[in-house]
């Protein structure tokens, strides 16, 4: 569920739902996706939301390497119904629990969207065989778990021997564990010599794992001394708590900046600080980060920002790091960007040289060749059949057009950047309408000039498939806060997609027409013919028309992956290059499909209604998107 479907179509629908019901509807949905077998859910959400934080984010703590700033807290989905589908949101770690003896769901979990808080007289919990049966069905991936345990006794002596027996029934999946010993919202009181015996006996029994403290934030901190001489890293768990229940909101937030500076002024530079609770905004994050954390999570911001907040918040913590020391770039012909705006170049010359004679001859000589007669004689069986092969040719050529802009800038404005999302979405769509070369081989017709201009740009293909991305140079501006901006871009990002789908829709269709019927009900009624008719006037004249079918299908199908895949992944503050560049190639291939039906006279509205939808919806999504793409800050 990515932001521009969460905000504008999940999110309204799941909070006409009680609280309770509305989690465990979205948790078991996402972990039905992430357990799809094969990697098939996570490569499915990594195509939605190419979320994964970049390298330069990556930090070394406990031993461990963290590729991002960014975890998932326990109030989400402590138990891990949905662990498989988390790991792939741009989380660098996910803490599960708390861990206790016996199972419990989340007691009076209510929803208090004025203040986007969650309330709850206490969490969920999972037992030691049900985390462990979740932490064995975990997919490989490089996010680590952090389990929290939760133990209430009256002396660290006894802490410290139930804690060991909680890890020990988990230590073949993970080696972190975050340890609860608060009563009430409060640590015990214990002295300097308990705290320094329950770590003494934890690494002595277990050297290898690592204990953080998790450390309530309820109000105004002091501590005991040296309480965090002996742990790995501490979690600073901030919320309210009024009449025993527990508020989770971003009221906490202030709270939480005070403890930060109020433990890196005890612990000192060194010990991890994992900072929790009120972060539901990139700025909010910058602020803890700011204070001295080292790492923030994230949970109730998830149900009120939408699943797009850790891939914010990586790219708000991204645009604040020194600027990466370039390196001497390679040679031009080894860049993939370089060889892919080339094959745009080439689409562009081929649809111009395409539409000219779409729009003059119509028909070139090998396609009377083919059918064994000339031009005049195709419009003696029928005068309609030249204006609507023109039309097919032309829609074709628009489509080709768009295509050509669009690799063009996705590699200029993209791929030359570093932005590895561009390289992908190119190759993504070359390599479809490549593919769709074949389809009008079936028809015993080989067009020579079709298959020339495919033969050269497939070697521009190879070249950028091998080709290296440069080093990334150009972060897009943060989005530090929710703007109106933002939230009406949502909207304009979801009719953006559903614009990509309906092309990839259309491509389908009229391949599938091509291959099979070749002509739909309203082409017949153009001609006033019937497609017996056709075929008994010539056995090839509905294979060179099948052939322009095939072939436009796969343009529209090429088309429609790229639409979709900037929609997904390259819309962005600041994206000005990609507005224009689906403003002038979308006008481009509409102006020829819609035109040239007027120029030939095949006006047929119910024929020319998914044109036009077409457009609207791209015209109506990027000016929903205007504002936001075009404003650096």
């Amino acid at each position: 569920m990515p932001d521009w479907f969460y905000r504008t179509v999940s999110r309204p629908l799941l909070f006409r739902l009680p609280a309770d019901k509305a989690q465990s509807l979205a948790c078991s949905f996402m972990g039905m996706i992430g357990d799809l077998p094969q990697g098939l859910g996570g490569a499915f959400i990594d195509f939605l939301g190419h979320m994964r934080p970049d390298a330069r984010l990556e930090n070394t703590l406990l031993g461990r390497k963290f590729i991002g700033p960014v975890g998932l807290g326990t109030r989400l989905d402590g138990t891990g119904l949905a662990i498989n589908a988390w790991t792939r949101f741009g989380f660098s770690f996910i803490e599960l629990g708390p861990l206790t003896d016996t199972a419990q769901e989340a007691k009076n979990l209510e929803r208090d969207e004025s203040r986007e808080a969650l309330k709850m007289s206490s969490p969920a919990t999972i037992d030691a065989p049900g985390l462990a049966d979740r932490l064995r069905g975990k997919q490989t991936s490089p996010v680590h778990c952090i389990v929290r345990l939760r133990v209430e006794k009256a002396d660290s002596a006894s802490a410290a021997k139930s804690l060991l027996e909680l890890a020990g029934t988990l230590k073949a999946h993970t080696g972190i564990f975050s340890i609860e010993v608060s009563t009430q919202g409060t640590l015990p009181g214990w002295s300097a010599a308990e705290w320094g015996q329950l770590w003494e006996t934890l690494h002595a029994n277990a050297p290898k794992h690592s204990w953080l403290l998790v450390v309530p934030v309820t109000q105004r901190l002091s501590f005991p001394d040296n309480i965090f001489s002996g742990c790995d890293g501490v979690i600073l768990d901030a919320y309210q708590v009024q009449g025993g229940t527990q508020i989770y909101s971003p009221a906490s937030k202030p709270l939480l900046v005070d403890a930060v500076k109020q433990v890196r002024g005890v612990a000192g530079d060194t010990l991890p600080i994992i900072a929790s609770g009120g972060i539901h905004q990139p700025i909010d994050a910058k602020e803890v980060l700011g204070a001295g954390a080292t790492l923030v999570q994230i949970d109730t911001g998830l149900i009120y920002s939408g699943p797009g907040l850790p891939k914010r918040l990586n790219e708000a913590v991204l645009s604040t790091l020194p600027a990466a020391e370039e390196t001497a770039p390679p040679r031009l012909a080894k860049l993939s960007w370089f060889w892919t705006a080339l094959m745009g170049l080439g689409m562009l010359i081929g649809s111009v040289l395409a539409l000219w004679i779409a729009l003059t001859r119509i028909v070139m000589p090998y396609d009377e060749a083919f059918c064994g007669i000339s031009r005049a004689q195709l419009q003696l069986v029928n005068e309609r059949l030249l204006p609507f092969m023109s039309h097919d040719r032309v829609s074709l050529a628009g489509t080709m057009i768009a295509i050509g802009l669009l690799y063009m800038s996705f590699s200029w404005f993209g791929s030359k950047r570093g932005e590895h999302w561009a390289k992908v979405a190119v190759l993504i769509s070359a390599g479809a309408g490549f593919f769709s070369f074949f389809l009008f081989l079936g028809f015993d017709y080989f067009d020579p000039f079709h298959g020339f201009v495919t033969a050269v740009l497939f070697q521009l293909f190879v070249q950028g498939i091998v080709g290296d991305l440069p080093q990334r140079t150009h972060s897009s501006p943060p989005e530090w806060t929710e703007t109106k901006e933002w939230r009406r871009a949502q909207w304009g990002q979801l009719l953006l997609v559903i614009h990509s789908v309906g092309l990839l829709g259309a491509g389908v269709i009229i391949c599938c027409v091509g291959i099979n019927d070749v002509f739909v009900h309203t082409d017949l009624k153009f001609l006033q013919t019937e497609f017996i008719t056709l075929r008994d006037a010539n056995p090839r004249l509905v294979p060179l028309v099948a052939h322009d079918r095939a072939t436009l299908g796969g343009m529209l199908i090429a088309s429609g992956l790229l639409y979709l895949l900037g929609s997904m992944w390259g819309l962005r503050r600041g994206a000005n290059w990609l507005w224009h560049a689906f403003l002038w190639s979308g006008l481009a291939a509409y102006v020829c499909a819609i035109g040239v039906h007027f120029h030939v006279g095949y006006v047929d509205w119910h024929h020319l209604l998914p044109a036009f939808a077409g457009m609207g919806l791209l015209l109506i999504g990027l000016g929903l998107c205007r504002e936001w793409m075009k404003k650096e800050q």
